[in-house]
């Protein structure tokens, strides 16, 4: 059986101010970013893979990501990631909660998705030519990528605030370009494409300002790959 992504944290947790320019569960209104409080537990993985298959564009790698989620038991706490690991090349990672997600991952990945190369503790399997780009991928995911999988991902409104988003998801933080404030009341247009970026064990979502609310700052790809995701 697969696993879909669900959110890894409950709905409804409150959000507080503190005053000094964090909505966490604080928040900084001032300097246009919100969060959730160290409090919460962490959904950061500690067992990663890298994959390459010599995507170029944004679109090709999500496509693929997204993908995956119907060929392997994933994790409800799973993230899947891009990297720029190469000019014009972009490479991938999966970072799974325990060893043996990981490992059934490593077995699994060469047969459902053979032109993809896979680097893992055990060494690199498929496609000699993306081994490098596997492996450069494999090296980037502990310290952050570019987040296409992640808890709570799955299953959003087109719109929601801004405190409902930090509740449902492994997002921890929204930030305004700019600065513009932003509070937990917020209506965020989703647009179905959330990318945040992950920095350690923080992922902070980049927001622009839109007529009615904020709506992410990574637009969808106009001619998406396959027509899919």
């Amino acid at each position: 059986m697969f696993t879909r992504w669900r959110s890894a944290r409950p709905r409804g947790v409150p959000v507080r101010h503190d005053g000094g320019g964090t909505v966490g569960r604080h928040t900084h209104l001032d300097t246009g970013m919100v969060t959730m409080s160290p409090q919460r537990p962490s959904a950061g993985p500690h067992h990663w893979l890298g994959l390459a298959a010599g995507h170029s564009r944004n679109a090709d790698a999500d496509h693929l990501l997204l993908g995956l989620v119907d060929e392997l038991p994933l994790s409800n706490a799973a993230l899947g990631q891009t990297h720029r690991v190469a000019p014009g090349r972009l490479g991938l990672s999966l970072g799974l909660p325990s060893a043996s997600l990981a490992e059934a991952a490593f077995g699994l990945l060469p047969e459902v998705a053979p032109r993809l190369a896979v680097a893992g503790p055990e060494g690199v399997r498929g496609p000699e030519r993306w081994h490098a780009d596997a492996v450069a991928a494999l090296a980037a995911a502990p310290e952050g990528g570019r987040a296409v999988l992640f808890p709570g991902a799955a299953g959003l409104p087109e719109r929601i605030t801004v405190a409902e988003l930090l509740a449902r998801t492994a997002i921890d933080a929204v930030r305004v370009l700019g600065g513009a404030a932003v509070g937990p009341e917020a209506w965020v247009e989703t647009r179905g494409h959330l990318r945040p970026e992950r920095l350690g064990a923080t992922l902070t979502l980049r927001l622009a300002p839109a007529r009615a609310g904020f709506v992410p700052f990574e637009v969808p790809d106009p001619h998406p790959c396959c027509g899919g995701h």
